[in-house]
């Protein structure tokens, strides 16, 4: 079967791998004021649970698309939707906070796949431009879900609690594993043989290309700057304007459409610039509005919710465009480079994470 004639049925899927791949951590941000008081459950734990998740999609980036190389994309991703809805459906259950915690760093490592092995199967049908465009539907389609979602669940969770999140993912992402199952065709054309001395050259020979480095360092800030605003929007939002979930998430739902705007800017403009021209762009409009944010995004809700609306479309720029100038080296290691890509970017967000929750406990209206 021809992949281009399937090109519908691939991208179907794989919105909604993105969709499990993220969604477990952006709906997780609705209920962490709601968990931070549960019984057995405090502020500093939930905080952990976070970066635990993505300490696990950092770590479980640097497997999955080395593993899919050896043993095929989609056997591997069907393994990880598999792990992501036993971890996710045992969460509430497990009475002690080490084993929570455990359990949130495997979910975040079964998650990643979903995050890692796409980026390998858009290399494996396109490059460049092409690449770019594609990543950039898939991920505007993603993010339609993902931005009614958060109306949606925080609706089941103000009625039936905190459980109402886990019961969606879980259902989720077996619909996924159907999905992936029915439609996804298997696109490594060739497995490899694992041969280590070779394998080790490979890895090195990615790490040391200047042009990867950079546009996988770039692209962590973009992550970071997502991840900061999922793990820390919640507060802003009761905290600071005294907002209920259900009155907050219609603003976070706005403010998250912007990754949508941002992809289906990008898939237009890409068709008459050049995907760097667009990183250049990107970047100067997100440091922009993280400087207005911080002089002027907290006047009001409006104010808010404006500068990080146009925030998020320039992230939404970045994402593809950064991981197509990053992989454009690289014809035959789409798996190697896909891992190497992932756990950088994650690695990098995580780090910026720690400086900016230490920030966050600085400021009294976020800490308390």
């Amino acid at each position: 079967m021809p992949i281009r004639s399937s090109r519908s049925g691939i991208a179907l899927a794989l919105t909604l791998v993105f969709v499990c791949a993220a969604l477990p951590l952006d709906l997780f941000s609705l209920i962490i004021p709601a968990l931070s008081v549960r019984p057995g459950f405090t502020s500093e734990g939930v905080s952990l649970y976070v970066q635990l998740y993505l300490m696990g999609y950092s770590v479980g980036q640097l497997v999955w698309g080395i593993v899919s190389d050896f043993l095929g994309r989609r056997r591997v991703l069907l393994m990880a939707l598999g792990g992501i809805f036993i971890l996710n459906t045992l969460f509430l259950w497990v009475p002690l906070h080490e084993g929570r915690a455990v359990l949130r760093f495997g979910s975040g490592v079964f998650a990643s796949a979903g995050l890692c092995l796409p980026r390998a199967i858009f290399r494996d049908l396109a490059q460049g431009k092409e690449m770019a465009i594609f990543s950039s539907r898939v991920t505007m389609f993603s993010e339609c879900f993902m931005t009614l979602s958060p109306v949606i669940v925080g609706f089941l969770v103000c009625r039936h609690g905190a459980e109402a999140q886990f019961v969606v993912v879980s259902i989720l992402v077996f619909m996924t594993a159907v999905a992936t199952y029915v439609y996804l065709p298997e696109t490594l054309k060739t497995k490899k043989n694992f041969a280590f001395w070779p394998f080790i050259t490979s890895l090195g020979a990615i790490m040391r290309e200047p042009k990867f480095l950079f546009f996988t360092l770039l692209a962590g800030f973009s992550y970071f700057v997502l991840m900061f605003y999922l793990s820390n929007g919640g507060r802003v939002w009761e905290n600071h304007f005294g907002l209920l979930i259900a009155d907050w998430t219609p603003f976070h739902s706005v403010i998250l459409s912007g990754l949508i705007w941002g992809s289906l800017i990008n898939a237009i403009i890409l068709r008459y610039t050049s995907v760097l021209v667009m990183i250049y762009a990107g970047l100067f409009l997100s440091a922009l509005m993280i400087v207005l944010v911080s002089l002027f995004g907290l006047e009001s809700t409006y104010m808010f919710t404006g500068i990080m609306l146009i925030l998020m479309t320039s992230i939404g720029t970045l994402f593809a465009n950064c991981l197509a100038k990053a992989m454009e080296p690289f014809a035959h290691e789409a798996g190697v480079g896909s891992s190497l890509y992932g756990a950088v970017q994650v690695f990098t967000a995580s780090l910026l994470m720690y400086v900016g929750d230490f920030c966050v406990r600085a400021v009294p209206f976020l800490a308390h």
